[in-house]
């Protein structure tokens, strides 16, 4: 419901609200410029899943302007975790980061993104990506100093 100066707006999001396929969101929701709504369900998703006999590893979801819903991504509990418990922020390009909060390497959690296709990488991946973009950026930092003591 919209306030009455036409500020905050209050959602009620329930299991049932992202349908059978994820279940228990926990955390807090965000929302985009164009008034989607995002955030993660501990439950649901993939239900070949299945631990402590609760179908599924948790799930990233998407409810639209219209109140529709959609999943974008089921966790599997392999390297990409589960039980995503808290929410997701948003960067400007749309991806979307968050954290399961078991699975990933030694079962302690794993960090993610995930893009506007639904494409998830993990934490490992990322990390490697970030390196390699800083090496980029150093490189180009030490050739436009033209040192020819600047190694990278």
């Amino acid at each position: 419901m919209g306030s009455a100066g036409g500020g905050s707006r209050t959602f009620a999001i329930d299991g049932s609200a992202v349908g059978p396929r994820a279940d228990l969101p926990a955390a807090g929701l965000i929302q985009d410029p164009s008034g989607n709504l995002y955030g993660t369900t501990q439950y649901g998703g993939d239900v070949s899943c299945e631990s402590n006999d609760i179908e599924g590893c948790g799930a990233v979801f998407r409810v639209n302007r219209s109140g529709g819903e959609t999943v974008l991504y089921s966790f599997t509990g392999g390297a990409d975790g589960e039980y995503p418990y808290a929410g997701v922020i948003q960067d400007k390009l749309g991806n979307l980061y968050g954290t399961a909060s078991i699975g990933g390497a030694n079962n302690g959690g794993t960090l993610f993104e995930l893009d506007p296709s639904g494409t998830l990488t993990s934490c490992t991946a990322l990390i490697r990506r970030w390196a390699e973009e800083t090496v980029k950026a150093l490189k180009a930092i030490c050739s436009s100093a033209r040192r020819a003591t600047c190694t990278v």
